[in-house]
């Protein structure tokens, strides 16, 4: 899910962007038939699933809003005007790419002179679009005036509400001295 920014910052400057995170096709199989009621689907694994979102086994359309290594669980059967419908064992599990659900996340964005670094200077990183999946970030002028000029690591990490962290975007930010002043 991470993807590579690389970016340059005004020092003394105040700067912000904004990302939308989002998750690449995933899929598994069931593990066990799943009734057209069940709300909780054992599967084989949930990994590259987000916390939240959309699934499709068969022809159905199924919501759920939690995770576990393998089950995903308060799903709402027959969404987006499918039909809730019986699965046999292995059926197909699928999540389609898109935009992640940042509903229950939490984020967090730091820069660091390099990664063994003691010192960090914080991103106000906040979910603006839970279900478009967009955070924004900002350094304030003085927080970028008390960086030095030069190269910088960075990076966000979501951390959903099964306690899982993912980085979702990381790079190298060049703080660059101000040539123009009032």
């Amino acid at each position: 899910m991470a993807s590579i920014s690389n970016i340059s910052i005004d020092q003394g400057a105040t700067y912000s962007t904004s990302v939308i995170v989002a998750a690449p096709n995933a899929s598994t199989t069931l593990n066990g038939a799943l009734t057209n009621n069940a709300t909780t689907i054992t599967v084989y694994s949930t990994v590259g699933f987000p916390d939240v979102g959309t699934i499709t086994i068969g022809s159905e359309t199924i919501t759920y809003t939690g995770k576990s290594s393998t089950t995903f669980t308060g799903a709402t059967r027959g969404a987006s005007s499918t039909t809730a419908a019986a699965h046999l064992t292995s059926a197909a599990v699928t999540y389609t790419a898109g935009a992640v659900n940042l509903t229950g996340y939490s984020v967090v964005a730091q820069i660091r002179k390099n990664y063994g670094s003691s010192t960090a200077t914080a991103f106000a990183a906040t979910i603006t679009n839970a279900t478009a999946g967009e955070i924004a970030l900002t350094l304030t002028d003085t927080q970028t005036a008390a960086l030095s000029d030069g190269r910088y690591q960075w990076d966000c990490k979501i951390t959903g509400g099964s306690g899982t962290v993912t980085r979702v975007i990381e790079g190298i930010a060049t703080i660059k001295p101000s040539v123009s002043r009032s």
